[in-house]
């Protein structure tokens, strides 16, 4: 059997089958078949709900600076500019760039 996995689902996220379960009792209805997702861990990303972070070391030069860095995303690499003066540690964030909403509503 193929099931479809919707984009964004979450690890203990239940998919209901309808009428693929056992059979009913004296030959009723099929039940409905649950499917349990598990996600696999991804060797450059950490999720966060709908947000994906991953740590992208730059060297000391770039950080102070700044210049251009290819950033990886679910989509291949993009270049980001990264501003003279970043300091260890900082955080910059690509709008749009994360997992789609299991419900529909934008992107992480």
């Amino acid at each position: 059997m193929t099931v479809r996995i919707p984009p964004g689902v979450e690890t203990g996220t239940r998919l209901r089958i309808s009428g693929e379960g056992e059979a009913g009792l004296k030959g009723g209805q099929p039940g409905d078949l649950y499917v349990v997702i598990q996600v696999a861990e991804h060797p450059i990303f950490r999720r966060e709900g709908d947000d994906l972070t991953c740590e992208v070391p730059i060297s000391f030069t770039h950080a102070a600076l700044g210049g251009e860095a290819q950033i990886p995303t679910l989509n291949g690499m993009i270049p980001f500019y990264i501003p003279a003066g970043t300091q260890p540690g900082a955080e910059f964030r690509l709008e749009g760039r994360g997992l789609p909403n299991l419900r529909g509503y934008g992107r992480g």
